[in-house]
């Protein structure tokens, strides 16, 4: 019993893996076809985290996967809106410089989450430095 429930556990979260990275991954999915599996991703996350609360995800987790994919359905809108016959490519969604700025940021400092003003500065002046490298070097 205990290996059953494990077993359909672990489907029911593949499932949601799935419907979240396939529109990504399959390039031979329609627009139509990748805000399906987009809706259905943010169903199954919305069901398992009412059951499971904080113990299925962190709630920030939670909160960022529902406003990610409710951007991409608002940004498929607005270009359908603007010109319906234009192509439409969800992975060109990104974040912005200052996104990937910050998350370079919070990724130095680490736990230390309550800098003072000149520790931001060095740290900014870092962050800058490593987004510069990325950009020479993407493989990386």
């Amino acid at each position: 019993p205990g290996f059953a429930v494990a077993r359909k556990a672990l489907w029911i979260f593949g499932k949601l893996l799935y419907h979240l990275v396939f529109p990504y991954l399959c390039v031979d999915l329609t627009l139509s076809e990748q805000i399906e599996h987009l809706s259905t991703a943010v169903h199954l996350c919305l069901v398992l985290y009412k059951l499971g609360g904080k113990n299925f995800i962190p709630t920030g987790l939670y909160i960022d996967l529902m406003i990610v994919i409710k951007n991409i359905i608002f940004c498929v809108a607005k270009a359908k809106v603007d010109n319906p016959s234009s192509e439409f490519w969800i992975v060109l969604l990104g974040t912005d410089r200052l996104e990937t700025l910050f998350g370079i940021l919070c990724t130095m400092v680490g736990n230390d989450s309550n800098l003072d003003l000149l520790q931001l500065i060095y740290c900014l002046a870092g962050t800058t430095e490593i987004a510069n490298i990325f950009a020479k070097y993407p493989h990386w």
